[in-house]
């Protein structure tokens, strides 16, 4: 309550009505005090906690320090920024061009398909498991190309990321790293585990990024239990957890807890210093990605809580996302190291499910397993950011997404159909039979162009989505008296390509020779397999491109049939991949 009212200007009833409304958080009486930023709450008048709010700091639980004492505490927060982002293009500010995102699409992006994906998430289809999405905001190749807010929400609402802020943290101690003040490999510096005799002095910063400390620490929200009494009853959140023993040894097992993340957070504060840590995130971070008025809340020893209480924007968080995307470029600055989101990226060797990187989730499944993959029909190669009550950015590079969706959701393991809102959102955002293959040559991969076609030299009609679109948008808006029965289209584009033609196409757009040469059935399989098709249509494509190359599949003239031409030529479709 104290954070969404004073730091998410959030209106107070709204709150008790959407967000108070379920056990136990209902039980409790609060009471907003707006003359010292503060709020008092309890059960049945027993269980009495206050939380006060601080400008630069959010909002800070009073737990075993008086309030006088936690109010007196002083701490070099960075001056937020002022300038007006609306004035500023998009990622650094919040301007979108005329020419640019959501207001000219790529014609590879079927916006219908996208805003029903997105319309889906804002329906409640059952009423005993509301989503209550809040915000989503959809980033291709960089560029917003879908947004949408609930009610009482807009682009300016600072949402609570929870678990989310685990990837902060991710970010920063790759800062500290690429900086060459912490190596991964060694023991963490945690005052508690000094003792070399102590069996929890082998754990490493790899451990802790990893979740395979082997500390004993049970993360359940829903009891009495180690995470709840760390970030609702202690005040030094990192030493509580750090206390604990250990229950297996080190990089052995996997197991997600809060309390590693925090100890990171206190980590990152003692390697460099009270004159630095409260203005690191925001001096080496968010300022840098245009998350100005980014907020991390402190726990009442003044420890930013890592692991749980961050309150950003939605497109901060594309933002975030971005960064991740760009293997941690940014703006003309190389902020994250290329290795430090491979390693994030990748699985922990003791990671028996596929799930999980350095604090970031990972969507591989173990042995590339699609029966152990939480997003079974989402590309393997995606990894996320995930917090509670259904708080997610997914990236999937292959497909150049940045996905953000925030809401409110009390379903089980905050499930409001991630799977297949984001299955829609990729085949939304499909490419154009070449672009992949041409992306590779662009990318300096090879210079050859794959074919799924082995006759180089044979032309075939190509259509472009956007003809597609067009043609079918006109015939749709004839009236009855235009249309005579059934009508069938057989459209095509302006000309006929070989794989030849294109590979000409962008050899003269990339100004280097590029050649074609034709894929294995092996290749065609392992590029299909990658986007998820399941093995039924990879092989009835297999069988489809060996018609037409045997000559079994051909185009034929048929007098019932209204043959178009369309106007959109290779060049045009593949140029906008080259430039």
């Amino acid at each position: 309550m104290c954070s969404a009212v004073f730091l998410a200007d959030r209106d107070e009833q709204q709150i008790r009505e959407e967000d108070l409304d379920v056990p136990p958080r209902n039980y409790a009486t609060y009471v907003v005090d707006y003359s010292d930023l503060s709020v008092s709450a309890s059960i049945f008048g027993f269980y009495k906690q206050k939380a006060i709010y601080r400008n630069g700091l959010g909002a800070t639980l009073i737990n075993e320090l008086t309030e006088e004492q936690v109010r007196g505490q002083t701490f070099k927060i960075p001056m937020l920024s002022n300038v007006n982002q609306d004035n500023i293009p998009w990622p650094m500010g919040n301007k979108i061009d005329d020419d640019d995102g959501i207001n000219n699409l790529p014609s590879n992006i079927n916006q219908t398909q996208i805003h029903e994906a997105i319309d889906n998430l804002f329906i409640e289809r059952d009423l005993t498991e509301l989503k209550r999405t809040r915000a989503v905001v959809v980033l291709y190749d960089g560029k917003i190309i879908a947004e949408r807010y609930a009610s009482n929400f807009s682009k300016t609402s600072k949402f609570l990321g929870w678990s989310m802020t685990k990837s902060i943290i991710n970010a920063l101690i790759g800062i500290l790293v690429k900086d060459k003040k912490l190596n991964i490999d060694d023991p963490a510096p945690v005052p508690e585990w000094n003792n070399t005799n102590d069996p929890r002095h082998s754990i490493t910063l790899k451990h802790l990024l990893t979740q395979t400390s082997g500390i004993n620490f049970n993360e359940d929200y829903y009891s009495e239990s180690d995470v709840t009494q760390m970030l609702f009853s202690i005040s030094d959140m990192a030493a509580l957890a750090a206390s604990h023993p250990l229950k297996y040894k080190p990089g052995s097992e996997c197991y997600y807890n809060s309390g590693t993340t925090n100890i990171l957070s206190r980590i990152i504060r003692h390697t460099v210093g009270e004159n630095e840590y409260h203005s690191l995130p925001h001096k080496n971070l968010f300022s840098k990605l245009g998350m100005n008025d980014f907020i991390m809340e402190v726990d009442t020893s003044g420890t930013l809580v890592g692991s749980s209480y961050s309150w950003g924007t939605a497109r901060d968080w594309a933002r975030l996302g971005l960064l991740y995307l760009n293997n941690g470029f940014y703006n003309n600055e190389q902020i994250l190291s290329h290795d430090w989101i491979k390693q994030s990226t990748t699985l922990a060797a003791s990671n028996q499910h596929g799930e999980y990187g350095f604090h970031i989730w990972l969507n591989t499944g173990k042995n590339n397993d699609s029966s152990i993959r939480k997003f079974p029909n989402v590309p393997t190669d995606m990894f996320y950011f995930s917090g509670f009550d259904g708080q997610s950015v997914f990236i999937i590079p292959s497909e150049k997404l940045v996905v953000v969706r925030l809401g409110l959701t009390k379903a089980p393991d905050g499930n409001y159909g991630a799977d297949q809102f984001l299955k829609e959102i990729v085949t939304g955002s499909f490419t154009e039979n070449w672009v992949s293959a041409v992306s590779a040559v662009k990318d300096g991969h090879s210079p050859v162009l794959g074919s799924v076609f082995q006759k180089l030299d044979q032309k075939i009609p190509h259509v472009a989505a956007h003809d597609i679109g067009r043609v079918v948008s006109e015939y749709m808006l004839k009236s009855k008296d235009d249309i005579d029965g059934l009508v069938i289209v057989e459209l095509e584009g302006p000309e006929l390509y070989s794989p030849n033609d294109i590979a000409k196409v962008v050899s003269d757009g990339l100004g280097k020779p590029i050649s074609a040469a034709p894929m294995t059935e092996e290749m065609t399989r392992e590029l299909f397999n990658k986007f998820q098709w399941p093995k039924k249509n990879v092989d009835d494509f297999i069988e489809m491109m060996q018609g037409f190359d045997d000559g079994t599949i051909c185009w034929t003239t048929n007098e019932k049939v209204v043959r178009v031409k369309g106007t959109v030529t290779a060049a045009d479709v593949l140029n906008k991949v080259l430039n």
